[in-house]
């Protein structure tokens, strides 16, 4: 047993044990909430070219669809212009205005900039490739979104990336 087993407990119990349904259900449902808690964002951005598949990288999106969950179902509110590209830190700044009502941003790719930025001001960025609704699907239950195995991206273009929408290489 090392120290921090020994004389630390996490937030669902004691470490090196198992958790227990209740506690995974505790983690789920915070899980689900925004960054932070006291803001109502009720809403999920997606980087996509056609409407059903999450296939863009941010540094290349220049729209973002937005979703929201009504009794059960997901529904396009309406679709947001991004800032235009070579703005440096102050675009993902704006990028974070455009979004102030959104908990999580769906993207193929995304560098580390605008991911920290965002997360500053409480947006989750979700890096996954696939269908749309799976992805609302496991951000609003607060689950993980199952990413595909692929190389790491490391493509460094910036703002002069020239992506496909087939994903980053």
């Amino acid at each position: 047993m090392h120290h921090c087993t020994r004389c630390r407990a996490d937030a669902s119990g004691l470490l090196g044990e198992s958790l227990g349904e209740e506690q995974h259900a505790a983690l789920r449902h915070a899980a689900a909430q925004p960054l932070m808690p006291a803001d109502d964002r009720p809403r999920v951005a997606v980087a996509t070219l056609e409407g059903m598949l999450v296939n863009q990288h941010l540094g290349e999106a220049t729209r973002l669809t937005i979703f929201q969950q009504q009794d059960g179902e997901f529904e396009v509110v309406e679709t947001r212009i991004a800032p235009p590209p070579g703005g440096g830190a102050q675009r993902w700044q704006q990028l974070a205005d455009v979004l102030h009502d959104c908990r999580a941003l769906l993207v193929s790719s995304a560098g580390s900039a605008p991911i920290a930025t965002l997360r500053r001001e409480g947006i989750r960025v979700v890096m996954m490739e696939g269908l749309i609704e799976e992805g609302l699907e496991a951000v609003f239950a607060g689950r993980n979104v199952r990413a595909p195995l692929r190389r790491e991206h490391r493509c460094g273009a910036g703002a002069g990336c020239a992506g496909d929408g087939q994903g980053c290489l």
